[in-house]
C-alpha cells in the first residue's frame, strides 16, 4: 500500500491525509474554510465516531484489496491457503 503512488488517491499517503498529516485536500479542491493546520478528522467533536468509522472502513477496503492482489501472485500448492486468508483479512 506504500508503494503506490503517493499523487493516487487511494495511496497510504493520500488516505492518511484524510486522517491527519499531510493536510491536502482528498478527491476534491480545496475549501476557502478548509484549516490547513486540522485537516478533515473531527478529534475534538461529537461527530468523531460516526467520522471515524466510514475512515477506518476505506482503510480496511484497501489494505484487503492489497492484500488480495498480494494473494493471488502466489502459486503451487500453497497459493489456495493464501487466497483464503486474504479474503478474510480485517481490522479490528
Amino acid at each position: 500500500m506504500q508503494q503506490v503512488a503517493e499523487t493516487d488517491p487511494m495511496s497510504y499517503y493520500q488516505i492518511a491525509g484524510i486522517h491527519g498529516l499531510p493536510h491536502i485536500p482528498w478527491g476534491e479542491p480545496a475549501s476557502a474554510d478548509q484549516d490547513p493546520q486540522t485537516g478533515y478528522c473531527t478529534h475534538a467533536s461529537v461527530l468523531f465516531a460516526t467520522w471515524h468509522r466510514p475512515y477506518l472502513a476505506l482503510i480496511e477496503q484497501r489494505i484487503s484489496a492489497h492484500a488480495n492482489n498480494e494473494a493471488n501472485k502466489f502459486r503451487g500448492d500453497q497459493a489456495e491457503r493464501w487466497r483464503n486468508a486474504a479474503a478474510r483479512v480485517r481490522l479490528p
